[in-house]
């Protein structure tokens, strides 16, 4: 079974629109609410894929990011933010939509990223 790691500050948009999205697919999800909770779950091992926000507390999602990946953790990584961090993203190996995106756009990156 596929895991799912997902860090947002927002419980109400990780629940919604990320673990009844992925339910559908017979994905399990964790959430994580900050960049450091993600870094340790993702240290903690198990995830096939994760998703992050790039604004939040404690640890922005591109710190997060490029903790993992310098601990070389290669997981597909998703990052969603209304901040243009693209570039950034890149280099760290990170498929980045920026918002306000459409479900279709989305849809068709996880569906992409995750192979279904």
């Amino acid at each position: 079974m596929t895991r799912v790691i997902v860090a947002d500050d927002d419980p109400k948009i990780a629940d919604y629109y990320f673990t009844e999205l992925f339910e559908l697919y017979g994905v399990t999800v964790d959430v994580a609410s900050n960049g450091r909770e993600l870094v340790q779950q993702v240290l903690d091992g198990g995830y096939d894929f994760a998703i992050t926000d790039y604004n939040m507390p404690e640890m922005n999602g591109l710190e997060a990011v490029s903790v993992i990946r310098d601990r070389g953790i290669n997981i597909p990584i998703l990052m969603i933010s209304a901040s243009d961090v693209s570039k950034r993203a890149a280099e760290l190996d990170v498929h980045f939509l920026e918002k306000p995106l459409g479900p279709n756009t989305f849809y068709d990156s996880v569906e992409k990223l995750l192979g279904i």
